[in-house]
C-alpha cells in the first residue's frame, strides 16, 4: 500500500502533524485530522522540565501529602492550645461559679502570670514577629538551600519554641518562645504548598490543597479540645509540652531522610540566568527581597487576593482567639463550664473545617473540569478552522506568555467571594441566636462556607505569579493574613470588648462584617482576572493571523487533501 492509499500526500514540511482517521478512498473519502491531544498544561509542561530529577525512595506524592497534613495538625494544634480556655484560664479578680476559691488569685496561665485579657491578646499574636522574621528569610534560602531542610529546621525551631513555653519561668519569656515558634512555622507556610502544587495529580492540585489546608482548622480544633482536657486535668504547662513532643518525630524524619526539593521551571536561557544571577549578587538579602516582593505585589490579581484574605483572616483571628470565651459568655447557663465551651465549639470547628475545606476543594476541581469540557466541546471546528486553532496552540505551548492568566484564578476568586457572602449572613444569624442549638446550627453553616474557600484562594496565590516566586508569594500572604488579619484583630476585639461593656453579640457581628468586605475584594480580583484572560486570548488570536495565512499557503503548497464533506468528523 502507498502513501497516497494512505488518504493523505506527504509533503515537504516534516513538522506537519495532520494524520487521517479514515485511511484510503472507502466511506466517501473522508480526509479529517487526527484527534491529537490537548496542548500540554502548566503543570505537564513543569513535568517535563523536571522529567530527569532523582527521587528519594521513601517519596511518593501521596506520602508527602501525608507527612504534611501531619505537619500542618502538630503546627495548628499549637494555636488551639494557646486559645483554649481552660490554659488561658482566668485572671486575678475574675470571676468563676464553679469555684469561688479561684476568683481572687486566678487560675490557668492568666492567673500565674496575672495577664489581663489585653495582654492574653498580645500573646496569642505575638508569633507574627516571628513570622514576619522568619518568611522572608526561608523563601529567599530555598533558592539556594533545599527547601525540605528548611521546613525541618522550622519544626525543630517550633518544638524547641513549644517546649520554652512549657518551662516559661515569666510571661516576657513566654512572649519570647511565642516568637520563636513563630519562626519555625514560617518555613512551613511558605514552603509546603509549592511540594503541593509540583506534585499533586493532574487536575487535582485544588483538592490536594483542600487535603492540606483543612489540617489547619482540624488543628485548632482539635487544640482546642486537647489544651482544654489536659489544661484542666494537668495543668497549661503540660499542654505545651505535649505539642513539643509531638513535633519531635516529625522533625526527626525530616531532618535525617533523603530531602526533595521544588521544582523549577527552566523558561530562561542560560544567558538570561547568568545575567539575573549576577543582578542578584549585586545587592543585598534585604534589597532582593523587597525587589522581588515589590515585583509580585504589581500583579492586580495577587494584591487583590492578599487584600480580601487579610479582611478574610480578621475574622477567623477573632473566632480562634475569642470563640470559646464568647460561646461561654452567651450561653454559660447551657455549657456550664469552660471545658464544655472548648470542647462544643472545638468539635463544630472541626466538623465545618473538614467538611467546608473538603467540598470548596473538590467543587473547584469539579467544575474547572466540567468549564474545560465544556470550552473543548465549543471549540470543535471543522478541519481547516481546527488546524488554525492548533497552530496557535502549538505557538502558544512554544512560548508562553509571562502575561498569561490562568482561567481557574477568575473562577476560584468568584468562588470565594460567594463563599465570603454566605458565611458572613449566616454568622450574623448566628451571634443573633437566643437559643443555643439555633446558634450552633447557624455557625456551623456559616464556618462551612468561611473554610470553603481556603483551597480555592491558596491556589489562586500560587498560580498568579511565576513558578520560581511561589515560595515568596506563599510567604507574603502569611505575611500580609497575620499583620492586616488575624494578629491585630484579637487585641482589638478585647479592646472593643472592655468599651462595649462586655457586649459579645454586638463585637462579633461587627468583626463578621469583614467577611462581606472580603467577598467585595475577591469579586473584583475575578473581574480583573477575567479580563486579562479575556485581553490575553484577543492578543494570541490578533498576533497569529498572519500566521494563520501562512498555514493556509503551506497546505496548497504541500498537497493536503481537504474533503469538506468529512469536515466535523472530529
Amino acid at each position: 500500500m502507498n502513501e497516497e492509499d494512505e488518504g493523505v500526500r506527504i509533503g515537504d514540511d516534516e513538522d506537519d502533524d495532520r494524520r487521517p482517521l479514515i485511511g484510503g478512498f472507502e466511506g466517501g473519502g473522508d480526509y479529517v485530522e487526527e484527534d491529537q491531544p490537548p496542548p500540554p498544561s502548566a503543570d505537564e509542561r513543569d513535568d517535563e522540565n523536571t522529567r530527569g530529577e532523582r527521587l528519594p525512595k521513601w517519596f511518593s506524592p501521596k506520602r508527602l501529602l501525608y507527612l504534611f497534613c501531619l505537619v500542618a495538625i502538630a503546627l495548628y494544634l499549637d494555636r488551639g492550645v494557646v486559645s483554649s480556655a481552660a490554659v488561658s484560664g482566668q485572671p486575678p479578680g475574675g470571676s468563676d461559679e464553679d469555684d469561688a476559691s479561684k476568683d481572687e488569685k486566678g487560675y490557668g496561665l492568666q492567673g500565674e502570670f496575672n495577664v489581663d485579657y489585653a495582654e492574653y491578646g498580645v500573646l496569642q499574636s505575638v508569633f507574627v514577629i516571628g513570622l514576619l522574621v522568619g518568611a522572608p528569610i526561608f523563601s529567599e534560602l530555598s533558592r539556594s538551600v533545599n527547601a525540605f531542610t528548611l521546613i525541618a529546621i522550622g519544626l525543630g525551631a517550633c518544638a524547641v519554641g513549644d517546649l520554652g513555653c512549657a518551662l516559661s519561668p515569666n510571661f516576657q519569656f513566654l512572649l519570647l518562645m511565642r516568637i520563636i515558634v513563630g519562626v519555625g512555622e514560617a518555613s512551613f507556610v511558605a514552603l509546603a504548598a509549592p511540594f503541593i502544587d509540583d506534585h499533586a495529580p493532574k487536575g487535582m492540585t485544588t483538592r490536594w490543597l483542600s487535603y492540606l489546608y483543612l489540617c489547619v482548622p482540624f488543628g485548632v480544633a482539635l487544640g482546642i479540645v486537647y489544651g482544654g482536657i489536659v489544661g484542666t486535668y494537668f495543668g497549661w504547662r503540660f499542654a505545651f509540652f505535649g505539642n513539643a513532643l509531638l513535633l519531635v518525630p516529625l522533625f526527626a524524619f525530616c531532618a535525617t531522610s533523603e530531602p526533595i526539593d521544588l521544582r523549577r521551571k527552566a523558561s530562561k536561557t542560560s544567558a538570561e540566568q547568568q545575567h539575573g544571577q549576577n543582578q542578584r549578587q549585586k545587592k543585598n538579602v534585604v534589597e532582593v527581597f523587597v525587589y522581588d516582593s515589590l515585583k509580585l505585589l504589581r500583579i492586580p490579581t495577587f494584591l487583590l487576593t492578599l487584600s480580601g484574605f487579610s479582611w478574610y483572616s480578621l475574622v477567623l483571628g477573632v473566632f480562634s482567639a475569642w470563640g470559646p470565651k464568647a460561646g461561654f459568655a452567651l450561653f454559660e447557663y447551657e455549657l456550664h463550664t469552660r471545658s464544655n465551651a472548648d470542647t462544643a465549639l472545638g468539635m463544630v470547628t472541626v466538623f465545618c473545617g473538614v467538611f467546608g475545606t473538603l467540598l470548596g476543594g473538590i467543587g473547584v476541581d469539579y467544575f474547572a473540569q466540567k468549564r474545560k469540557e465544556c470550552f473543548q466541546n465549543q471549540s470543535s471546528l471543522p478541519f481547516h478552522l481546527s488546524w488554525r486553532r492548533n497552530g496557535r496552540e502549538r505557538r502558544a505551548r512554544n512560548s508562553p506568555s509571562p502575561l498569561s492568566v490562568d482561567p481557574s484564578v477568575a473562577d476560584n476568586l468568584y468562588f470565594s467571594a460567594f463563599c465570603s457572602f454566605f458565611a458572613f449572613i449566616f454568622v450574623v444569624i448566628s451571634f443573633s441566636s437566643t437559643n443555643f442549638y439555633a446558634f450552633l446550627f447557624f455557625l456551623a453553616v456559616g464556618e462551612s462556607f468561611a473554610f470553603m474557600l481556603q483551597a480555592p484562594i491558596n491556589a489562586v496565590v500560587l498560580r498568579s505569579v511565576p513558578t520560581g516566586s511561589r515560595p515568596l508569594a506563599c510567604a507574603l500572604c502569611t505575611v500580609a493574613v497575620h499583620v492586616f488579619g488575624d494578629v491585630p484583630s484579637p487585641p482589638l476585639f478585647g479592646y472593643l470588648l472592655v468599651k462595649s461593656n462586655e457586649n459579645w453579640r454586638w463585637v462579633m457581628k461587627v468583626f463578621t462584617l469583614c467577611f462581606a468586605v472580603a467577598g467585595v475584594v475577591f469579586f473584583v480580583g475575578g473581574m480583573i482576572a477575567s479580563a486579562s484572560d479575556r485581553n490575553n486570548r484577543y492578543d494570541s488570536n490578533t498576533d497569529s493571523n498572519e500566521d494563520d495565512e501562512e498555514g493556509e499557503e503551506d497546505e496548497e503548497e504541500n498537497g493536503v487533501l481537504i474533503n469538506t464533506e468529512g469536515a466535523f468528523a472530529r
